[in-house]
């Protein structure tokens, strides 16, 4: 049965980000939060507290749910390669699904669809690219 809104409580506002938030993931566990705004800022809390992390470092080899759709993180570094991006430019990312969820598709604002080896922790990493879609 799908819960309604009567059946729905707020359980946590997490705040923090000094922009909008593009993206939100949860650990494996559902113990951690991850968020990335539109600034580039990447934010971690516990669901459990409400309280927010400093310490970004910690999370480096956190478990996440699958597929990693944050278009930001340690595992997507290698996304940002192109140095003609800012912090807006990759608008969508998706990792593949199990067995073959070593690979993470990226679409941008020149109009591509890139697709990366994950995780891809690399500054200059090789990847397949596509275009066709047009950027507005």
């Amino acid at each position: 049965e799908v819960p309604t809104g009567d059946d729905i409580t707020l359980h946590r506002i997490l705040s923090g980000n000094s922009s909008t938030p593009l993206s939100v993931l949860f650990s494996a566990n559902g113990q951690y939060l991850t968020s990335c705004s539109k600034d580039g800022q990447i934010l971690f809390w516990n669901t459990g507290t409400g309280s927010r992390s400093k310490a970004t470092s910690a999370f480096r080899d956190t478990r996440w749910q699958s597929p990693w759709t944050l278009p930001m993180g340690w595992p997507v570094i290698g996304v940002w390669s192109d140095r003609s991006y800012d912090t807006s430019d990759v608008k969508s990312l998706c990792q593949a699904s199990a067995p073959d969820d070593n690979y993470v598709a990226s679409g941008d604002d020149k109009g591509q669809v890139k697709l990366f080896r994950f995780p891809n922790p690399y500054l200059d990493p090789q990847c397949q690219v596509a275009g066709g879609h047009a950027a507005f």
